[in-house]
């Protein structure tokens, strides 16, 4: 095996090294701070009491699945797909851009707790109105990227395009759809943590007796922080699970990038 590949999962790993660090004293100063300060765990609950609390609560799965599958997901494509549409619309005509875009930035400062009892009132207490409030969240991220990965494209290289006779279609395929993937896989990153945080919120305002949202708004009142705690860190667990797929993702179909040059 050459130098070059020994040192590449060498920085790979080392890169995890310093994250990992931190969130281990974290928790040690958590744990050890809730103990010498003699904190209830109705305030806040130790990490060990968590961790030990998670695997006893059989409705967790199932309020887990309910938020992830159920609302998030549906809200996180919707959302994101409509967003790279109109993206791609803007960068075809300006006039549209010029309309669209301003609205677009306006969903940024929608306040999600004022969204969600209008969006219970318009699409009903089921999932779809939760799934709405996702896609409000995540539309915003995914237009501004997107548009601005589709018009990075170096203008020599539309003019090379042009002079090969290329039309518009083979224009956005050959070159603005791959000089915008970066871009895209960024607001899709920020959209997973996003689309959770949209949907559990969304639970407080009505719906079925289920989801992580539901789960942590009945439990907190009954001082059942160690549970509610179970549930917060579950969600956890899910958003950086979903990071992580779209940044294998993005590592496999943006290889060709600037980024990753130094790594092969």
């Amino acid at each position: 095996m050459s130098a070059g590949n020994t040192a590449r999962p060498l920085r790979v790993t080392l890169q995890f090294v310093p994250p990992a660090i931190v969130f281990v004293l974290l928790l040690a100063v958590w744990e050890l701070g809730v103990r010498f300060f003699n904190i209830p765990y109705v305030t806040l609950p130790a990490p060990s009491r968590i961790l030990h609390t998670i695997p006893t609560i059989d409705e967790l799965w199932s309020d887990a699945y309910y938020t992830t599958v159920e609302e998030a997901l549906p809200g996180f494509l919707l959302g994101s797909g409509i967003g790279f549409l109109v993206a791609v619309l803007a960068t075809r005509w300006t006039f549209f851009a010029r309309g669209i875009l301003p609205y677009a930035a306006v969903t940024n400062s929608i306040p999600i707790i004022g969204m969600a009892p209008i969006s219970v009132a318009l699409f009903g207490a089921e999932w779809q109105s939760k799934a709405v409030i996702v896609a409000i969240l995540t539309f915003f991220p995914m237009v501004l990227n997107a548009y601005r990965g589709l018009n990075s494209v170096d203008p020599l290289s539309l003019q090379l395009m042009r002079s090969y006779a290329a039309n518009g279609w083979e224009t956005f395929l050959q070159l603005r759809l791959p000089a915008s993937l970066p871009f895209v896989f960024n607001a899709l990153k920020i959209n997973t943590t996003l689309a959770m945080i949209g949907a559990i919120v969304a639970e407080y305002f009505g719906g079925p007796f289920a989801g992580l949202g539901y789960y942590i708004n009945n439990e907190a009142p009954e001082l059942a922080m160690d549970k509610a705690w179970s549930a917060v860190v579950v969600a956890c667990g899910i958003g950086i699970g979903a990071y992580l797929i779209v940044v294998i993702l993005e590592r496999i179909f943006t290889s060709w990038h600037v980024s990753y040059r130094g790594d092969g």
